[in-house]
């Protein structure tokens, strides 16, 4: 357990016992009869490496494979020409090869799961699953009819793609395999690797695909990390981890030549279409591009920081694209050897990511802020996580942030005692507002648009003008830190909560206190109103959420969470009522009677803050430094 989970399960007051076991059903309700897959996206954090890459024949779309043996998996559908994430499969256990079908209707992938997961592209979910008996590469027949998969466990086999049967396992010199492929007229099969311990051969064993029969085999020193077949079938290229590029006769099986100058591992290997260059990848973090006709090295292609373990062409050979250990996805003009993009963009993320402190979806959906411990905010697709804009000029951590209804405007306010608004656009800073006497750490603008609120740790809650930055009220009256804001839909009433264990609401436009609300027995940390203003929700250090009718009485006590809640979110219908704290789950209620609703897990420490976005994602932050993700699908839920 972490110092800051542990500091929070102290924090609480009250230690309530949950309601009842983790929520296993398979689905969750959530967004009024949708509902969400209780096993959410990893959008930020982690250390997931790109293990594999494939182009739809087509060269309109990329897939990524990721994750790793002792985690979940993902495969990421991409756009090519917008470089844009379309969609995400996930797999329960790290992805670590990935194919198109020939005719580009269908994806398989497999892993650290033991299992080929078959994905129909159009009906955007998997079809069929073949189970293995270990980690394991995939790859389809250039005819589309067959699916061959080579594992870890000694083992190749060949199945139908139409069913899913299991046509043979292949006999001859078997051992742990890290690669596979077909010749590009389906004739032959070659699968290479080798034993890490240097007992077994290391080898590419060739197979007669008609009469399933061992034909061949290309000797290496140590294992076979990759194996590549030339565009015309007469020059077989493998790589593995004594370094050397080795170029061989696909009909002999004679070794024709060797290529020296990469320092680390050899894994990922690929033709150019028109059969001129091949491009290697290793772990010495690039990727090189050799001459064929002069058996010279005439590139090498720097740019990622970790090894390189993937790396493929568009059918046009006019981009290449590589992918490897920094988690990121590099896309190349092969042309002039130039790097054009990078379409994962995960700078800030992994083990030496700053803190995160707090997130919000812009109101389109489209975009994710992010608050860090360090000054800088980040703005990042909301889809894929990649990186779009850094907003630096706060001089300390930055706790807190609000769009503005109409979404053009960032507000961020930080422990410099300052708040920003930045274009959200360009990243632009428009203007800075002081007269806080203490860190800023909390923000919400009124339903127009027109009001930002702020609070403090002076104790202090200050309004302004959103379009002028003019301060048009201080409001006095909490003894403590103001944890939390909420604007009431209709504008008029604004909720304070603070460290003194109240809850203020005060009347807008006068700025008169309204009503104080007692009850909870910690810290206020959390407001939250429904869409009809009639209910205000609060989370606290106590462990409790409560509900709050308009006439300032409390209308239910939500207990479940075992330890301090921090973080609310309403969903977009305004229904249902999302909860997070230090207990790492997150906990649904109906916004209006507090019934629950379910329970999501996913985050491996506690929740510091919940967002929603207007299609029904629900994204949490954790103290893991992870951004999870759950997503509403359209089905009844299982009960």
């Amino acid at each position: 357990m972490s110092t800051l989970r542990r500091q929070i399960l102290l924090a609480g007051v009250v230690l309530l016992a949950p309601l009842g076991p983790a929520f296993s059903r398979p689905d969750v309700p959530i967004e009024g009869g949708t509902t969400t897959d209780p096993t959410p996206t990893n959008l930020l954090g982690g250390n997931n490496e790109v293990f594999s890459l494939a182009v739809s024949p087509d060269g309109r779309q990329l897939a990524t494979a990721s994750g790793y043996w002792d985690r979940a998996g993902e495969v990421k559908l991409w756009d090519l020409s917008t470089r844009r994430l379309l969609r995400t499969f996930r797999a329960p256990r790290g992805q670590a090869s990935v194919a198109f079908s020939p005719d580009g209707r269908q994806l398989a992938s497999t892993g650290y799961d033991y299992q080929v997961h078959v994905w129909n592209l159009s009906k955007g979910r998997e079809v069929m699953t073949l189970e293995l008996d270990g980690p394991a590469r995939v790859v389809f027949s250039p005819d589309g009819k067959l699916v061959a998969t080579a594992t870890e466990n000694k083992t190749v086999k060949l199945w139908d793609a139409g069913s899913g049967k299991e046509l043979a396992a292949l006999q001859g010199d078997l051992f742990r395999f890290h690669c596979v492929a077909f010749s590009r007229d389906g004739k032959l099969l070659a699968a290479g690797g080798g034993d890490w311990d240097g007992k077994g051969p290391s080898q590419v064993t060739l197979w007669d695909v008609k009469t399933m029969k061992q034909v061949g085999k290309l000797l290496n020193a140590q294992p076979v990390l990759g194996v590549a077949f030339s565009p015309d079938g007469r020059t077989i290229a493998t790589g593995g981890l004594d370094g050397p590029v080795k170029l061989w006769d696909a009909e002999s099986f004679k070794e024709r030549a060797s290529y020296v100058g990469h320092t680390g591992w050899v894994e990922g290997l690929v033709f150019a279409p028109d059969g001129a260059t091949l491009v290697s990848t290793s772990h010495d973090a690039t990727a090189r591009i050799w001459d064929l006709s002069k058996g010279v090295e005439i590139a090498q292609l720097t740019g990622h920081v970790r090894p390189v373990r993937y790396v493929v062409f568009t059918p046009d050979g006019k981009t290449l694209i590589t992918a490897g250990g920094d988690r990121t996805v590099k896309l190349w003009d092969p042309a002039t050897y130039k790097e054009i993009a990078t379409l994962m963009n995960n700078e800030g993320q992994g083990a030496d990511a700053p803190a995160l402190q707090f997130i919000a979806y812009s109101p389109d959906g489209r975009t994710l802020a992010v608050a860090t411990n360090e000054s800088t905010v980040q703005l990042r697709d909301a889809e894929s996580g990649d990186l779009r804009l850094s907003l630096k000029g706060h001089d300390g951590k930055v706790a807190c942030l609000a769009f503005s209804p109409d979404g053009k405007v960032l507000a961020t306010g930080g422990a410099d005692k300052s708040i920003k608004f930045w274009n959200r656009a360009t990243g632009e800073e428009i203007r800075t507002l002081h007269n806080h006497d203490g860190g800023v750490g909390a923000l919400a603008f009124s339903a127009d648009g027109k009001l930002l609120a702020s609070g403090d740790n002076d104790k202090m809650v200050r309004v302004w003008d959103a379009e002028t930055g003019k301060e048009l009220a201080a409001l006095e009256g909490h003894n403590a830190s103001v944890h939390a804001l909420a604007f009431a839909p209709d504008g008029k009433t604004l909720a304070s909560g603070a460290g003194d264990r109240t809850i203020k609401l005060w009347n807008v436009p006068a700025y008169t206190e309204k009503d104080t609300l007692n009850g909870h027995e910690g810290a206020v940390r959390s407001l939250a109103f429904s869409a009809d203003g009639k209910t205000l929700a609060s989370a606290s250090d106590d462990g409790m959420v409560r509900l709050w009718g308009s006439d300032g009485k409390g209308v239910a006590i939500l207990r479940g969470h075992a330890g301090a809640v921090v973080a609310l979110a309403v969903a977009p219908n305004g229904k249902q009522l999302a909860s997070g704290g230090a207990d790492a789950t997150v906990r649904l209620w109906d916004a209006t009677t507090g019934e629950s609703a379910g329970v999501l897990t996913g985050c491996s420490d506690a929740i510091l803050c919940l967002t929603f976005a207007r299609d029904g994602r629900l994204a949490a932050a954790c103290h893991d430094k992870t951004v999870k993700v759950w997503r509403p699908v359209k089905k009844t839920a299982t009960r």
